[in-house]
Order: structure tokens, then C-alpha cells, then sequence
């Protein structure tokens, strides 16, 4: 399709991912991952209003789609009120960070969320460094030697 056709066919499947219903709204979410529009999946992702099933879906296209440019929207799905959305979210961002066990579960140990943080933070724990990258490995080492009580009294003071 070209000129107009093209147009008006990316403005039916626009309509369809944002008000669509059903297994409708849901393939146009999907051609959306394929035309590259992952700015609306984002927005349909992030959006608290519309149906869970929606947000996960939106979620899984994001992973399929494995953008950097996800990454913090999907960090913000980790402290979502819904637990499908933040377990969707915490698949999704393994999938844009290459598997990077390190950053996803730096995003983790910022969520209010146990079934998300507590993983992350005994990892941390049993001074286990999720991957094997040498940047994380540094940051890492620059996380376990912290003195974080001295920094907790800083912030009192």
C-alpha cells in the first residue's frame, strides 16, 4: 500500500489498538509491533485505564520487540497495582536488556512489590552478581561495598 491507502490503513489499525475490543484490539496491537509504532504499544502499556489483558499484551509485544527505548516504561511496570501487568513488565524488560540479569534486577529493587524485589534483593544478598558482563560486575562490586549505613546516617543528618 502506498499514498493514501497506506494512511488510512495505519489510522484504522491506530483506532483499533487504542479503542478497539477483543482479539481485534489485540492483532492490531501486534501489527503495530510489526509497523514499528512501539510509542502507542508504550502508551497502551503504561496506560492504567484500559483492560488488563490489553496492558499485557502491549507488555509482551514491547519484549518481542526488544527496543532499549522500553526499557523505562516497563521499569515503571514493575510498582504497577496490577500483578499480571508487573510480572508481563518484568519478562518484557529481560527481553529488551538481552537478559542482562543485573539491570533487570536493579529495576526490581525499586518496586514496592515483594514477588518482584524480594528475588532481586536475594540475589543481592548471597552476593550472587547476576551476569557474568564486566561493567556489571563493577557496578556489582560498587554496590556490595557500599557502606550503607553511613550513607543511611548522611541522609539523616
Amino acid at each position: 500500500l502506498t499514498g493514501d491507502e497506506a494512511v488510512e490503513s495505519r489510522e484504522r489499525v491506530l483506532r483499533l489498538a487504542l479503542g478497539g475490543v477483543g482479539e481485534v484490539r489485540l492483532r492490531a496491537l501486534t501489527g503495530l509491533r510489526y509497523a514499528g509504532d512501539l510509542g502507542t504499544l508504550r502508551t497502551v502499556a503504561a496506560d492504567r485505564e484500559a483492560r488488563s489483558d490489553v496492558r499485557i499484551h502491549a507488555i509482551a509485544q514491547l519484549g518481542l520487540a526488544t527496543s532499549a527505548d522500553s526499557e523505562t516504561v516497563l521499569a515503571e511496570l514493575l510498582s504497577d497495582e496490577d500483578y499480571g501487568v508487573r510480572v508481563a513488565g518484568f519478562r518484557a524488560l529481560g527481553k529488551v536488556l538481552g537478559g542482562d540479569r543485573t539491570r533487570v534486577s536493579l529495576h526490581a529493587l525499586g518496586s514496592p512489590h515483594d514477588h518482584i524485589s524480594s528475588p532481586a534483593a536475594s540475589r543481592r544478598a548471597n552476593g550472587q552478581p547476576p551476569s557474568s558482563h564486566h561493567s556489571a560486575q563493577s557496578l556489582w562490586a560498587r554496590l556490595i561495598s557500599t557502606d550503607w549505613r553511613s550513607v543511611a546516617g548522611s541522609i539523616d543528618s
